[in-house]
């Protein structure tokens, strides 16, 4: 499914295929290659912004004898991180945040609960959509007065723009700006890849995709780096076993405990395609054009022997938690990288962290979509 368009489709034949996730084809392909050509550019400072938002973070922590990891740490940092990426002015900052939380937890909720809050959703669809609309036209603007500083330049937003042609027309409801600037002339930059309301469909999808399954994956993998390792005698967690080790072999340890947490408790749970053509016999059901067809990575990445336990140094890990093919995860390489580095600091800082409550029923947002924490005591253990 994740790997057949032919088969399976990214959306149904009638829909408006926008945005890289919701494209298959050869037009996936042009996307793509603009996506990949803009995060080459604005990922460039990102060591300097996640050493940044840890040094805000880390004395508030030090003070701490408990905290909540969830808070304090897995949810501040890719914020700061992420919307210095996108380049988002800093006063749109707490807004868009709050916009994208609810994004998240309405999303394709269970029927009871989707019905009332579908409406909830789309409103905080369409304003997160201005915002970012909002941003790429300041940032088409910016490229009108040449030798002029923007302060779009080398961020994700800015790069974006500078793969779309300009029509402000185009752009989501609430996001053009106003007289006289709606009526300036534009050059379209027809040899430009992207489509307007393509390149904020991209956006948005990153703020999902990238932002918000990056707090997901810090906070998930925590929890299961405390645990107890089930192969240890000692009953010694993960994250302690990881603690002894120095220089080269916690670097690679590391490495493969990030894999094995992807795979243990996917920040995205399902994923979604469509039938392209009717089916008369798939896994025993007949299926009609566009049907929909629901992959459940969290139960698939468990599926065979040892594969239902935490194993912090599997090696060859292989795992769907970031999609296969064609539409493997193109943020991937960064998640990874602001993963890596919050918990090498952390496992320099604070080797000896335990779960403040070990038998407690781990507090998992409620959303059949993503996996994720709202809630992590975690104790310092001071050593």
């Amino acid at each position: 499914m994740l790997d057949t368009p032919q088969d399976f489709r990214q959306a149904p034949s009638t829909a408006l295929l926008r945005g890289i996730i919701r494209q298959d084809g050869e037009r996936h392909g042009v996307v793509a290659s603009a996506v990949r050509q803009a995060f080459s550019i604005a990922t460039a400072p990102m060591a300097t912004y996640l050493d940044d938002a840890l040094i805000d973070v880390l004395p508030r922590l030090w003070q701490l004898d408990q905290f909540d990891f969830v808070r304090e740490v897995a949810e501040p940092v890719p914020r700061r991180v992420f919307w210095r990426f996108f380049g988002l002015p800093a006063d749109e900052v707490v807004t868009c945040d709050a916009l994208a939380q609810t994004m998240m937890r309405y999303y394709n909720l269970p029927d009871e609960a989707w019905e009332a809050g579908r409406k909830t959703y789309a409103d905080a669809t369409v304003r997160l959509s201005g915002h970012l609309g909002r941003a790429l036209a300041r940032a088409w603007i910016a490229e009108l007065r040449p030798g002029h500083h923007s302060p779009y330049d080398g961020t994700l937003i800015g790069e974006i723009a500078r793969q779309t042609k300009v029509d402000l027309s185009e752009l989501p409801m609430g996001s053009i700006v106003p007289p006289p600037l709606n009526r300036m002339h534009f050059p379209r930059h027809e040899e430009r890849p992207l489509a307007a309301m393509e390149a904020v469909a991209v956006l948005v999808q990153m703020v999902l995709a990238g932002y918000m399954s990056t707090q997901f994956l810090l906070g998930s993998a925590m929890l299961n780096f405390l645990r107890p390792d089930s192969r240890s005698r000692k009953g010694e967690t993960s994250w302690a076993q990881l603690a002894a080790l120095k220089g080269q072999p916690r670097t690679d340890g590391l490495k493969l405990a990030l894999a094995e947490a992807l795979r243990f408790d996917p920040p995205v749970a399902i994923v979604e395609r469509y039938t392209a053509s009717k089916r008369d016999n798939f896994e025993g059901f007949a299926l009609p054009k566009d049907a929909p067809v629901h992959a459940v990575i969290a139960v698939a990445n468990r599926q065979g022997r040892t594969l239902d336990q935490f194993h912090w140094d599997r090696p060859k890990n292989r795992h769907f938690s970031l999609g296969h093919g064609m539409h493997e995860c193109m943020g991937a390489a960064l998640q990874d990288q602001i993963s890596r580095r919050v918990l090498e600091v952390l496992l320099d800082e604070f080797p000896a962290l335990t779960l403040c409550r070990p038998d407690a029923r781990p507090a998992w947002i409620e959303n059949i979509y993503f996996r994720g924490l709202t809630t992590l005591p975690v104790t310092r253990n001071r050593t």
